[in-house]
């Protein structure tokens, strides 16, 4: 028997969108759409720098105040 669960929003942190579908690598939420885009981008391609710039985002330590 399936429970009604409301979705949990998640903001990507390649695209900066609230997402229900994706996974968390590290701290890092990625959303599926972009998991994707960044999986078939070809590295001589303008956009693979941008996900490269946003996956070094990973290893910053977050500031809770």
């Amino acid at each position: 028997m399936k429970e009604n669960r409301p979705l949990k929003w998640e903001t990507c942190g390649i695209c900066d969108q609230e997402k229900t579908e994706g996974y968390y690598l590290y701290q890092m939420y990625i959303c599926i759409a972009c998991e994707q885009k960044i999986i078939t981008t070809d590295p001589t391609d303008e956009k693979y720098l941008y996900y490269l710039r946003k996956l070094e985002q990973i290893n910053q330590p977050k500031l809770y105040s």
